[in-house]
């Protein structure tokens, strides 16, 4: 049986890496707190800090990953603090990377 693309590229960068790169998010850049706000396409908003990787959605409630959750996971490759997944990545992270690079 062969693998489809969505299962590799799971498999090679994770859930979340995925979901961070390909979900509809806008993360807000703070004002001087630390903390972003990310919301999701329902316009749902979460507070991130990504310096102690802590957000407030459900996923850290109640899975804690070691590495954060999406939201946290977007706000890093944003500000380049974690590899971007080789995939088709969601529009306004693919504006916010290339105003990035200048």
């Amino acid at each position: 049986m062969a693998i489809s693309n969505t299962e590799l590229a799971r498999a090679v960068y994770g859930k979340r890496d995925l979901r961070a790169a390909q979900d509809a998010m806008v993360a807000v850049e703070p004002d001087g707190d630390g903390f972003w706000t990310v919301y999701n396409s329902e316009g749902v908003a979460r507070t991130v800090d990504p310096d102690a990787a802590v957000c407030d959605c459900e996923d850290m409630q109640y899975n804690d990953p070691p590495e954060g959750c999406a939201h946290v996971r977007r706000v890093e490759m944003i500000r380049g603090a974690r590899r971007v997944p080789d995939v088709r990545l969601d529009v306004v992270l693919r504006k916010k990377l290339d105003e990035e690079a200048g």
